[in-house]
């Protein structure tokens, strides 16, 4: 049995659709980043599990939205998602969702995820960040941030992305 789940890890690896050690490191970055406590005082959020979910969802978007006119980062980009889907599920079993709705419960979040994206990057577009996240957080001020956040990632090299990430300023 070990040896199946070896050869098809193997076969993952060699075909590409591993999850990459950058991606790794960036998501767990993304992760930090959406739980700095600073975060929540500041804006006055409640830490909950959709809360935390939604801010998740905003540093994904934030990086991915970094990375759009970057073609050499595709697969990266593809790595962070499966890295973040392959999170929630195993999040979800934490929280004791039976495997029956695991995989329900996931795509749901995934399309919800896909919402956001969409909602954030027309917001972005017709300069209407603050409604937006007003809409999604009920705070305001958080669009200083986003945008704040958003102008250091695209200015940044794709390898120093988590460390601008781990930085705990909130700006």
């Amino acid at each position: 049995m070990v040896y199946v789940f070896f050869m098809i890890s193997s076969l993952k690896t060699f075909f590409g659709f591993a999850k990459s050690n950058d991606a790794t490191a960036l998501y767990q970055a993304i992760v930090i980043a959406a739980r700095n406590p600073t975060l929540y005082s500041q804006f006055s959020l409640k830490d909950t599990t959709e809360t935390r979910f939604e801010l998740l969802t905003l540093h994904v978007f934030l990086v991915l939205h970094a990375l759009r006119d970057r073609p050499e980062t595709e697969k990266l980009k593809q790595h962070l998602f499966n890295t973040m889907v392959s999170d929630l599920d195993e999040n979800l079993r934490e929280m004791g969702v039976g495997d029956m709705s695991i995989g329900k419960k996931v795509k749901g979040l995934a399309e919800i995820f896909y919402g956001r994206v969409k909602q954030y990057k027309e917001a972005l577009e017709n300069n209407t960040l603050e409604e937006e996240l007003f809409k999604v957080f009920g705070v305001a001020n958080l669009a200083e941030y986003t945008i704040a956040r958003l102008a250091r990632l695209e200015s940044a090299d794709t390898p120093t992305l988590p460390a601008i990430l781990l930085n705990t300023q909130l700006s």
